[in-house]
């Protein structure tokens, strides 16, 4: 009885290839171990490149941000000089002053925003909006 063979015995023996020999050309083989090559390159330079920490993002500005030149009180805003604040435009500028005329039609004579958090009514306007307006709004202290 004949011992098994190994693989490369078989390949060895005429007429026979190794099973690597079927699966992959010589040239297929080149570009492979090029590929693998390149690939790990990137790999360690990525590893060893210093990595930089991510800052603090800076809200977008608004299109006419370079107008803006202090602070806006938006018991007094016009519609047009909020839409100089970050992320705001057209439509959430008018819904602001809509909001402010309702408010001031039930309370005459008094202030409709006092502070920050009393523009979180108006819809479009959540906690991540409030926190890129705050640098750009003042709210004047009421005086008795």
């Amino acid at each position: 009885m004949e011992p098994p063979q190994r693989v490369t015995d078989r390949a060895a023996r005429p007429g026979h290839t190794a099973w690597t020999d079927c699966i992959w050309t010589p040239s297929q083989r080149v570009a492979l171990c090029i590929l693998l090559l390149a690939l790990s390159a990137v790999v360690l330079w990525r590893a060893m490149s210093p990595s930089r920490p991510i800052g603090d993002a800076l809200p977008p500005a608004g299109p006419l941000a370079h107008q803006l030149v202090s602070t806006l009180d938006p018991n007094t805003a016009t519609a047009a000089e909020l839409r100089l604040l970050p992320r705001v435009g057209q439509a959430m500028a008018d819904r602001i002053v809509q909001y402010r005329q309702m408010q001031f039609a039930q309370q005459p004579g008094q202030r409709v925003f006092r502070k920050l958090e009393d523009l979180d009514p108006i819809p479009g306007i959540g906690p991540a909006m409030l926190q890129q307006l705050r640098p750009h709004l003042r709210f004047p202290q009421e005086t008795p």
